[in-house]
């Protein structure tokens, strides 16, 4: 008889219970790129497009989790997933990443997700900044590689 040891079950939640956006103009805002994103990729397999959902990326902990706005992954199917594990999907991160930003998340909008974002090599992303009469008061781009070849 051998003792077979298995691994801890690990729970990777699906919601943090917070609300998608602080505004209905920024959640209208992330909802609406999701779709445009969606129509323009919608005739290329292997394009996913989402957004406000968690992306977990070090398997066994799921502490290692972001969760952008509007999101573009290339070489996995567009289907609908509850979360997205970087180890189920071949270790696909997003090559795009949106990220709409207000007061209450614009110190990690601005610092730590894109130090994060830099780690996993995204290879772009974008900031919007909005002040409270929903105008884009500021914009900011980074990338560590043209994203245009793939678009």
């Amino acid at each position: 008889m051998t003792n077979a040891t298995s691994l801890p079950y690990i729970i990777y939640p699906e919601t943090d219970g917070l609300p998608m956006g602080e505004t209905d103009a920024t959640r209208d805002y992330l909802l609406y790129c999701v779709a445009v994103l969606e129509n323009y990729f919608q005739s290329r397999r292997g394009v996913y497009v989402s957004g406000n959902l968690f992306i977990y990326y070090e398997e066994g902990d799921p502490k290692k989790v972001v969760s952008p706005d509007v999101f573009v992954i290339f070489g996995v199917n567009q289907r609908k997933r509850k979360s997205y594990k970087t180890w189920q999907e071949d270790h696909q991160v997003p090559q795009f990443i949106l990220e709409v930003t207000f007061y209450t998340t614009r110190k990690q909008d601005e610092v730590a997700k894109p130090e994060l974002y830099a780690r996993l090599e995204i290879w772009a992303f974008k900031i919007l900044i909005f002040d409270l009469f929903k105008t884009v008061i500021d914009k900011h781009i980074a990338a560590t590689e043209p994203i245009r070849s793939h678009l």
